[in-house]
């Protein structure tokens, strides 16, 4: 994996508040974050040209270390020429702060890119597992969503 591009928010929907840190790197990045059910998170591959291994993209998430407290389901779609594919992931931010990967994915073949990849964020549910913390309502519940980066990985 030698090509990459970090993508940051692309598109947002519904109510959301920006934070300077957070996201990557080392979570100094920018972040947003909401407690909205309604709000949702999206980031594309973009139009990047040249490289190899299309069909081998392996697609990383940025969990920030700030209001990064529910179950959110990201929900990863890869198109292959016509042929269009979806993978859900339903991901508790609290336990996997930091980059976080997906899977690899084909947008194209081992020579040449012929689609795309998107990522999808959305709401489930508040956190109430093993890693509340300070951030959470009175150390039992978290209930936001917190947004960062993705990155997209190709040779």
């Amino acid at each position: 994996m030698g090509r990459s591009g970090s993508r940051l928010l692309l598109h947002a929907g519904g109510s959301w508040t920006s934070g300077s840190r957070g996201g990557e790197p080392n979570f100094s990045g920018p972040i947003r974050w909401t407690t909205s059910s309604s709000a949702w998170a999206d980031w594309s591959l973009g139009n990047p040209s040249g490289g190899l291994r299309w069909d081998q993209v392996r697609v990383s998430v940025w969990i920030p270390n700030t209001m990064a407290g529910a179950w959110v389901r990201e929900t990863v779609t890869a198109t292959q020429g016509s042929v269009k594919r979806q993978y859900t992931f339903d991901v508790p931010q609290p336990e996997l702060e930091g980059p976080h990967v997906l899977g690899v994915f084909s947008a194209g073949t081992p020579t040449q890119r012929t689609g795309s990849i998107w990522v999808h964020m959305t709401y489930l549910r508040p956190y109430t597992g093993p890693a509340v913390d300070g951030t959470c309502v009175n150390w039992t519940t978290c209930t936001a969503m917190a947004a960062a980066q993705v990155e997209f990985q190709w040779s």
